[in-house]
């Protein structure tokens, strides 16, 4: 069954709902109590650890209330201990108790995560937008001289430490011997045996564990993490679990997928606990490919609501 098939229109209706979190009256989660709180400003715990604590906490993009509320306490904060951005956010010497007291003014967020997120938005230096052959020339030109000080790097070519490092890793390093296209039976084998080995139990219902950097190297870098973690994902794992068949999402998936959604009863599409989804009737899928399929609904009923508007 193609994905262009039209909905049945309880999925239709369904989909539209979900998709609108504005049409929805739910309240938002919150920690269920102080020392929850605490612990999600102090504990630079992932999101994985703190649930498997009981402690709720918010992932996904963050509001626009939320980035203005980061950027008043941080300009209340370096007002007050007379400091400059760089210090505060980008000093040697991390300040612990500035990340708990932002952290604290985010009550749903883990501490951890403000961490990243701040540090995203206040970056000094910006993308340098696409690579060129000869940035890329330079790079590894930069690269030879400083090694893999990515400070230093950065400060050279004038982008941020990730994207370089990002760069270097994905396009530069092993290009002579790294391979596109299509898997060999004997890739794919050695695949299963590495990520099998690294901890993976079976089920698309547990969160990833697998280190895949570590996978591209036992993979001798003839493939990158990224290539190896979507062939694992979109290809390998449906197989397994559905002994080796090729199975096609049908109507009957996307009302299961809608139903699960809302069944959650969460105000913004951010909260979704993916990883919840599945169940022992209905593990075929990866959580991958029912974040994919929601994405692909949504737009569909979000181009079918605007050509009824105006019509």
């Amino acid at each position: 069954m193609s994905s262009s098939q039209p909905l049945p229109d309880l999925v239709r209706s369904a989909a539209f709902t979900v998709a609108n979190p504005s049409l929805r009256n739910v309240a938002d989660p919150s920690p269920s109590s102080e020392e929850h709180r605490e612990q999600l400003a102090t504990k630079w715990w992932t999101a994985e650890e703190f649930r498997s604590k009981g402690i709720l906490c918010r992932e996904g993009k963050y509001t626009d209330s939320e980035t203005e509320c980061i950027r008043s306490v941080i300009s209340e904060y370096m007002e007050r201990h007379n400091m400059t951005e760089g210090e505060l956010l980008f000093g040697a010497n991390r300040q612990l108790g500035f990340w708990a007291h932002i952290t604290r003014a985010l009550p749903e967020r883990r501490v951890a995560s403000v961490f990243g997120y701040v540090r995203r938005i206040y970056q000094p230096l910006k993308s340098g937008g696409k690579w060129s052959i000869e940035d890329d020339a330079t790079l590894a030109q930069v690269v030879e001289m400083y090694g893999r000080d990515w400070d230093k790097v950065s400060e050279a070519l004038e982008r941020p430490k990730k994207e370089c490092l990002n760069r270097f890793q994905k396009c530069i390093e092993h290009k002579d011997t790294r391979r596109k296209g299509k898997w060999t039976a004997e890739e794919e084998s050695r695949l299963t045996e590495i990520v099998k080995s690294l901890g993976w139990v079976g089920s698309s219902s547990l969160p990833p564990r697998i280190p895949w950097t570590e996978v591209a190297r036992l993979m001798d870098q003839k493939r990158t993490a990224t290539q190896c973690r979507n062939k694992w994902y979109d290809y390998m794992v449906p197989a397994m679990l559905n002994d080796g068949k090729s199975r096609r999402w049908s109507v009957a998936d996307t009302f299961i997928l809608v139903h699960k959604i809302a069944s959650l009863d969460l105000d913004r599409e951010e909260d979704i606990e993916w990883y919840s989804l599945p169940d022992e009737k209905w593990d075929y899928w990866t959580i991958h490919k029912l974040q994919q399929r929601w994405g692909q609904l949504k737009t569909t009923v979000t181009s079918e609501g605007a050509t009824h508007r105006r019509g």
